[in-house]
């Protein structure tokens, strides 16, 4: 009789079982077959107008592409308590939702190509606000916005069953990884320092909840840390842009140079200093050693696909906008006048060595990654710090590229934490044949990071080695070359034992990955993406290349 009633439960578990999978197959049915129809109506509905006066004038105004970087920001930001709102009812339904949302702005970059390429897009709201909104799309800036929506919505995918099988209070996880999308692409498209100081702290606000997420002491703590840096750093940049505004009445980046320079003889002081306490806050926010304590703990505390975003291009947007500052606001001339042309360079070069050696001495999988971070950032900044076209190309394209390496290790090492539970790289041996295809990847983004041939990260540090000596500084050579070695000393140990080494509680025998297959394609794909562009830097390099010259 108990045995019985016994099977007739275990019947009974699995049915239910079945029908929450049968369940999930129809949400995401469903909510696909929504979007295709959303699509196909707007394509008859665009075909039916255009047959009109009206349609045309219509066409006119939306191929103008004026409003997409507006449009852009709005439908994120609009999308974020939606999809609240969607999860209360269904988490499949919301997880497609922002999907489909990060796949419709990724097919609204798409559609500004033809335009951007051929002239910066421009969008001016000058009532909006006390001193209006400026945003400008220009190639460097859609190479940007595109690498962000790439990675998000593979984080977003990946992301579905990891922050299931994983995590909790989801809902709010969505719902700031959304405010954060929507923040790093304003910051990326802003062409006025208010608007990048505004979209900046809806970033930095944002992220803490993703840092702090777990609601663990150590999580908590970072968490803490991180939001305690970041006002430091937004009130040291809102002083800067404030003095700078009092000088040149101004806050649009391309505006501010001439009277700057009219300006620089009689304030050289003050503006200096404001100068100054603008890359101060740049510094702290990008983790620019030796200001970069806040983000180990952050970053290895943070759920992996927050991980993966936070290091792959929330740091990349405080860097690519520095390069805005310094190149557009502040001009070569007053570079040097200042001297940081000396001081970037030896700075980038002690992180690049110092963050490589934090790193080395960590056990923690993904502290090590985020230690690596400080390190990669340094190649950047010396990129930058080289003042030349070669080196800014050179440290657009290590952006770039990192975005794939760095991210392709993080989601990496979350599949290994959620099917092992081990984060101690001391417990990994022969964890690659336990997870072939995870520890591909990251055997991938490791080599690349090293700077292997045949991976987008030997290309990175071959085009940063190049701009060096063109700079006549191969003394910047070698410290690549020391770096590269340090990068060796903590990723090849990790690697050798996962594939090598005898796993004390299995043997060692090839099996297909436990990791669902959600979790394995958005890796996968980042992975190629690492390899394709160690065979073919140039669709990256000639983009960037053409794409600086309307960028200064």
């Amino acid at each position: 009789m108990g045995n019985n009633q016994g099977a007739t439960q275990h019947h009974q578990d699995k049915s239910a079982i079945d029908n929450q999978e049968i369940n999930k197959e129809l949400d995401i049915f469903y909510m696909n077959s929504i979007f295709i129809l959303f699509a196909v109506a707007f394509i008859a509905g665009a075909y039916a107008l255009m047959t009109t006066e009206a349609g045309t004038i219509l066409l006119n105004a939306v191929t103008s592409f004026r409003y997409t970087p507006t449009v852009m920001v709005i439908l994120v930001f609009v999308a974020a308590p939606l999809s609240v709102l969607i999860g209360s009812k269904s988490e499949n339904y919301r997880d497609m939702f922002i999907i489909n949302i990060i796949f419709a702005v990724f097919l609204l970059i798409l559609s500004m190509f033809p335009q951007a390429l051929k002239t910066p897009i421009i969008m001016d709201l000058p009532s909006v606000l006390a001193f209006g909104v400026n945003l400008r799309v220009d190639q460097l800036t859609l190479l940007m916005v595109l690498a962000a929506a790439l990675l998000w919505l593979m984080a977003m995918i990946y992301g579905h069953n990891y922050m299931i099988l994983e995590e909790n209070n989801r809902n709010r996880f969505y719902f700031w990884f959304l405010v954060t999308y929507g923040g790093v692409t304003g910051a990326l498209m802003a062409n006025d320092l208010l608007t990048m100081f505004l979209f900046f702290e809806i970033m930095y606000l944002s992220c803490y909840f993703l840092v702090a997420h777990n609601q663990t002491g150590d999580a908590l703590k970072a968490g803490n840390r991180y939001i305690y840096m970041g006002v430091v750093g937004g009130l040291s940049m809102l002083l800067g842009i404030s003095l700078l505004y009092v000088y040149t009445n101004t806050f649009i980046m391309g505006d501010i140079l001439a009277p700057l320079q009219a300006q620089w003889g009689d304030n050289s002081a003050i503006l200096t200093f404001a100068i100054v306490v603008i890359l101060v806050g740049f510094a702290i926010k990008a983790a620019v050693f030796p200001l970069h304590f806040w983000l180990p703990d952050a970053h290895s505390s943070a759920p992996s696909p927050a991980s993966a975003i936070l290091s792959g291009m929330v740091l990349k947007v405080y860097v690519f906008s520095l390069m805005k500052f310094l190149f557009k606001v502040v001009g070569i001339d007053i570079i040097k006048d200042i001297g940081l042309h000396n001081i970037l360079p030896p700075l980038a070069v002690v992180g690049m060595i110092m963050g490589s050696i934090f790193a080395i001495g960590q056990k923690d999988i993904k502290k090590i990654l985020a230690y690596s971070s400080v390190a990669q950032v340094g190649y950047m900044i010396l990129g930058i710090g080289l003042i030349s076209d070669k080196g800014f190309a050179a440290s657009m394209f290590h952006i770039t590229t990192h975005a794939l390496m760095k991210s392709a290790l993080f989601l990496s090492a979350g599949a290994i934490i959620l099917q092992t539970h081990k984060r101690d790289i001391r417990e990994f041996q022969g964890i690659g044949y336990q997870m072939p295809i995870t520890m591909g990847v990251f055997t991938v983004g490791a080599l690349s990071m090293i700077g292997i041939p045949g991976f987008n990260g030997f290309m990175s540090k071959w085009y940063l080695c190049i701009a060096a000596l063109d700079a006549g500084k191969p003394i910047f050579v070698f410290m690549i070359l020391v770096s590269s070695f340090l990068n060796a000393m903590y990723y090849l140990p990790i690697i050798i034992s996962a594939f090598l080494k005898k796993s004390q509680e299995r043997e060692n025998i090839l099996v297909m990955d436990k990791a669902p297959a959600n979790m394995l394609i958005p890796m996968v794909i980042i992975a190629s993406g690492v390899i394709l562009l160690g065979f073919f830097p140039q669709w990256v390099m000639k983009f960037v290349e053409q794409g600086i010259t309307t960028f200064l």
